[in-house]
């Protein structure tokens, strides 16, 4: 295509977002579906890249996999709330995917909170854990102390964390979600 044909083009010779969801096979409507029908189609292209390294869609359902596997030990089931303090890095990302898988409700926390503001989300989220970057752990530690929340806590790192480090993907079913994400 020509400069001129682009300029006079309204999509500059791109797809259009229906073109491209409909190169994919339907999904049942919720996230970890979603992610199995890109590992069928694309399984060995790049779902991510994050400083300097990259991950496939097979090895993200791989490592959420293991995240829903280490988050049902912990004992997370469908409508429990889970709050996430961490920034953006693949491990939030297979996390989001990992309480989508088992019915659970992501409750993101600002990492840029203080204790009063953390501590105020936990004491009306209803949480029953929290996962946090370990540079996080005295504060949410502290928070939790002060909303008076008693729920489980995960430090993880920002690389893959040891939590991690032999689980397997049980291939949990998917039960979707129990009510509408909650956002706060």
């Amino acid at each position: 295509m020509s400069l001129k044909q682009l300029s006079n083009d309204p999509t500059n010779g791109l797809m259009t977002p229906l073109e491209v969801v409909s190169r994919f096979r339907r999904h049942k409507g919720h996230l970890t579906d979603f992610l199995r029908a890109r590992v069928e189609a694309q399984g060995t292209s790049t779902a991510l890249e994050f400083e300097g390294q990259s991950w496939s869609y097979t090895q993200l359902q791989a490592l959420v996999g293991q995240w829903a596997t280490l988050l049902e030990l912990r004992g997370v089931a469908r409508g429990d709330r889970v709050a996430v303090m961490a920034q953006n890095n693949p491990n939030t990302i297979a996390l989001l995917f990992a309480l989508a898988r088992l019915g659970a409700i992501l409750v993101p926390i600002n990492p840029e909170y203080g204790v009063p503001e953390a501590g105020y989300v936990l004491g009306h989220a209803d949480v029953g854990g929290v996962v946090f970057t370990e540079d996080k752990q005295e504060l949410v530690l502290k928070a939790l102390q002060m909303a008076g929340v008693k729920a489980w806590n995960l430090p993880i790192d920002d690389a893959l964390p040891a939590h991690l480090a032999g689980l397997k993907d049980k291939e949990t079913p998917d039960v979707g979600l129990a009510e509408d994400c909650c956002l706060i």
